[in-house]
């Protein structure tokens, strides 16, 4: 994992986005200054506890105070952390010691030549299904449970191919899609709620790429998700883009999606192409004017497909 700045005690690293804020500033205020050659916080003879912030900065969700090159704290800018803080410094404790994170520019440890992982040869995307709605972060979790797994089986049975190394990435497409706008949970009635709910934010899904009106965002929401992932991949690993290999892991409804993404398969669209060739047959004028007819009725239909799709589904 790779990282700039990183909690003390826990040593995990800050957010990205974060950590390249801190980092521009803390160069921008402290370049060429000398840091300690420690991360023993008990090494420390001078604390923060009585010495203001020279600089500070603030974040999206917090903010940080440098009170030397090497004393940086990271406070939450939440509104129960803000309470927390006024009351213990109002007791005399410092903000520091009080709800201050202490960060450290560099991990604990100096990384060594031999603790460089294998170049990345095969990136495989984990694409879910219906019920990613009700839990975002369930996509995260199972596919660390993959990467783990074949971690294990790796490890087991291909120990001497050490030149080769699989990445496994989640794809959550879902969250990205406006589909109807809320519509459905909109006009569900409150009676079983909880199972309205459920229903809305799983089997809506296969509903949702039955219909035309939809299956078109659907589709291109999942492709545009896919091709974002391998190109950020790409810009990290530049050498992946010329002789590395890519695999799709799909479930449920992801592997229907990723098979008419992969084949091209769009029945919308051959039903499109198959009226103007009926209405080219060799038909009679009455025929013709039927046809016609019939096409008007499918455009208007198609207008107030959405609604009628979602009181049938609630009825």
């Amino acid at each position: 994992m790779r990282g700039q700045w990183f909690t003390d005690g826990t040593w995990l690293p800050l957010e990205e986005e974060d950590s390249d804020l801190i980092e521009l500033e803390h160069l921008a205020r402290f370049r060429g200054q000398q840091m300690k050659d420690t991360f023993d916080t008990e090494a420390v003879a001078i604390t923060v506890d009585s010495k203001d912030a020279i600089h500070s900065l603030k974040l999206s969700r917090s903010h940080v105070d440098w009170h030397s090159v090497d004393e940086v704290y990271l406070y939450s800018d939440a509104t129960t952390s803000k309470i927390a803080r006024t009351v213990t410094q109002k007791l005399g404790f410092s903000k520091a010691s009080s709800s201050g994170t202490r960060l450290h520019r560099g991990y604990v440890e100096e990384a060594a030549p031999e603790d460089t992982p294998p170049e990345t040869t095969h990136i495989v995307f984990v694409v879910h299904g219906i019920g990613q709605k009700m839990d975002q972060g369930r996509i995260i979790r199972n596919t660390s449970m993959m990467r783990d797994a074949a971690r294990k089986m790796e490890e087991k049975h291909f120990s001497e191919r050490t030149n080769e190394h699989v990445e496994f990435l989640p794809v959550e497409w879902r969250s990205k899609l406006a589909l109807d706008g809320d519509t459905v949970d909109s006009i569900t009635p409150d009676k079983v709620r909880g199972l309205r709910d459920m229903l809305n934010s799983s089997a809506m899904d296969i509903m949702y790429y039955t219909s035309p009106l939809y299956r078109d965002e659907i589709t291109r929401g999942l492709t545009k998700e896919l091709n974002r992932l391998y190109t950020l991949f790409c810009e990290r690993n530049p050498e992946f883009a010329e002789k590395g290999k890519v695999s799709i892991v799909s479930h449920s409804l992801g592997c229907v999606i990723t098979f008419d993404i992969m084949t091209g398969w769009d029945p919308v669209r051959f039903v499109h192409e198959e009226v103007p060739d009926a209405m080219e047959a060799d038909v009679s004028r009455q025929e013709r004017q039927l046809l016609e007819d019939l096409r008007n009725t499918c455009l208007r239909f198609t207008t107030n497909y959405s609604y009628t799709l979602h009181c049938h589904y609630i009825e």
